[in-house]
């Protein structure tokens, strides 16, 4: 039970230190349903983009994107073919990928989708989380997700509708139909 625990805790820490680095890149929520990336007049366009944050000489975050189109009119940045890595102070690292995603410039908060479900996050230790589209709230430093996610460790599963993991990182709340199965 206590290495389940472990390895809970380790994927939360691993979690909220993606959230972290999304809080300088986050869009913000209309609400409810996924928001449409539908082009907007006047974008500004810029292919094979990247953008590291670094503390102290140590990276934290690593963004790349094929494609991004700045649009002014909706203080917010489009990104297709996104690359997100975050750097854990142990040494571990956690990637999470999108289709596309926008980054809300004046909040830092940032969308990632995948319109397939197909893997958006994952760690080198073998944690893995399955969803459509991401959320990372800066200011309240969480991470959400309203629609179905699948969330898989070496020793666990964890399948629902609704999460937020909070800054913590040993609090992951479903919000419903929870299903959670033990690996042997």
């Amino acid at each position: 039970m206590l290495p389940i625990r472990r390895l809970l805790l380790v994927f939360l820490l691993l979690l909220l230190i993606t959230i972290g680095t999304f809080l300088y890149l986050r869009p913000p929520s209309r609400g409810g349903a996924e928001e449409s990336l539908a082009p907007l007049p006047a974008p500004q366009v810029m292919k094979g983009f990247q953008i590291t944050q670094a503390e102290s000489g140590d990276v934290r975050w690593d963004l790349e994107a094929q494609e991004v189109e700045i649009v002014p009119e909706g203080n917010r940045a489009l990104l297709r073919r996104l690359r997100m890595v975050f750097a854990l102070p142990d040494g571990k690292r956690v990637t999470v990928k999108g289709a596309e995603g926008w980054v809300d410039l004046a909040t830092r908060d940032v969308t990632v989708r995948q319109p397939e479900g197909e893997t958006i996050l994952v760690s080198n230790e073998g944690h893995r989380l399955e969803t459509r589209q991401l959320h990372w709230r800066n200011q309240a430093r969480t991470i959400t997700t309203e629609g179905a996610f699948r969330f898989s460790s070496p020793t666990l599963v964890v399948e629902g509708r609704g999460m937020v993991v909070y800054p913590d990182l040993q609090r992951l709340e479903v919000m419903r139909d929870v299903k959670t199965t033990w690996l042997p």
